[in-house]
């Protein structure tokens, strides 16, 4: 997710700190890559990841860039909430799926019209009424303890869902089939299978990726600070909030353009430390804790280089409650039970220190492409998709770096 609406606040606040760069800015460094981000991009926008993932790589490497994949490991039990609401979301998109589908089955098939029907009632019109509302189904969906829910049928609809349903209704076919491919645009999974097959492709092009044992983002903010890499290519601000100092983000497969924001400068226009700035990314709000009521991103900003910290807010809020209170008015602010502020603290500033650094470092290798069987998977393998312009773009430039010896990323560098 982010931290929510960080990106306005240092654009409002901290404009110097962020600004466009090409991809050649980046030669000879190293990018880390929060691979997940672009997976989930990548299939709302073509269905499966592959191709535009095979670009991705192919556009960083023209550009003399070290592209290094890195994948989500297990994440804290503090974002379990977070986690859990997006379950939620899925499983809702499904059912809205399968009432759609229903509700096509149904208006396709053809309606019986009996002689009882009055004179001048069109059949057209009778076909558009759509059925009746008779239970909620919902789709099979796994549990956390890998098994599986069977098709449940529940009769009591509540009001909201009954008026999503009865809108439905009143769709044409038309509409239905429109609404139909929106909603399974964002029914997005990554699964065993989708990475398994990003991992065979990173293999067979000889590019580097790791495994995080926590979250990616926390893993590729600490391989910036460590040196091991310049900075982390992602759409989530929460590298910046890890202590990540440069995130590049805005990537397009078709142009050279990126957007980075620097930390170091947005410390300095917001006049904060490290840990002030954290301080307002928490209350602004991040996956591991809840926010406090009323305190959006503009107060937590003013608040924090007001009170310093998130315990002299705590105190201003409470202090303001009590003025209200004392005046027989409601308190403005309310915290919630789940502000662990504190963890959220320990998490962002002790991310990725489980790793070994040593370990990770020889894996940061480009190595040269198999491209025959790269060309086998991508043909044959991956039977969904048409790799055409890949195909000729990869042998294109596999056989550039052939003619000139490039198999070592000294070579490479050296030469392309």
């Amino acid at each position: 997710m982010g931290i929510k609406n960080l990106k306005y606040l240092i654009n409002k606040y901290a404009k110097d700190a962020v600004c466009e760069k090409y991809l050649n800015s980046y030669e000879n460094k190293v990018i880390a890559i929060d691979v997940s981000i672009y997976l989930y991009r990548f299939i709302y926008k073509n269905g499966e990841p592959l191709e535009l993932l095979t670009k991705q790589i192919m556009r960083l490497l023209k550009n003399k860039v070290i592209p290094l994949y890195v994948f989500d490991g297990k994440p804290p039990k503090e974002k379990t909430e977070v986690l859990d609401e997006r379950s939620e979301r899925k499983k809702e998109l499904f059912t809205r799926q399968l009432q759609i589908k229903i509700l096509l089955e149904r208006k396709d098939k053809p309606v019986i019209v009996s002689e009882e029907v009055e004179p001048g009632v069109e059949i057209e019109e009778i076909t558009k009424v759509g059925p009746t509302i008779e239970s909620k189904v919902g789709p099979t969906i796994e549990s956390k303890d890998g098994s599986k829910d069977g098709l449940k049928e529940e009769t009591d609809i509540d009001k909201q869902e009954q008026e999503i349903m009865e809108d439905l209704m009143k769709m044409s076919v038309d509409e239905l089939k429109q609404e139909l491919e929106k909603v399974e645009k964002r029914i997005i999974i990554i699964n065993g299978t989708v990475i398994a097959n990003c991992k065979k492709l990173f293999d067979l092009m000889g590019v580097p990726y790791i495994v995080a044992n926590g979250e990616a983002e926390s893993l590729c903010a600490k391989l910036i600070k460590k040196g091991l890499v310049y900075g982390c290519l992602s759409e989530d601000t929460d590298i910046l909030a890890n202590g990540g100092r440069y995130f590049i983000r805005n990537f397009n497969v078709n142009n050279n353009k990126v957007i980075e924001y620097d930390l170091e400068k947005v410390l300095e226009k917001f006049a904060v430390t490290y840990e002030q700035f954290m301080d307002i990314c928490i209350l602004c709000g991040c996956d591991y804790t809840g926010t406090i009521k009323n305190i959006g991103v503009e107060k937590a900003y003013k608040y924090v280089k007001q009170c310093k910290n998130i315990e002299g807010v705590i105190d201003f809020v409470n202090s303001e409650n009590g003025k209200n209170l004392s005046k027989n008015k409601e308190a403005r602010y309310a915290i919630p039970s789940n502000f662990n502020y504190q963890k959220a603290r320990e998490l962002f500033l002790t991310c990725g220190e489980d790793e070994d650094y040593d370990e990770l470092k020889k894996l940061i290798t480009l190595k040269s492409p198999n491209l025959d069987e790269l060309l086998d998977y991508i043909e044959h393998d991956v039977k969904a998709v048409v790799f055409n312009d890949v195909r000729r773009n990869l042998v294109k430039f596999h056989n550039t770096l052939e003619k000139m010896n490039a198999l070592t990323i000294d070579n490479f560098y050296k030469t392309v």
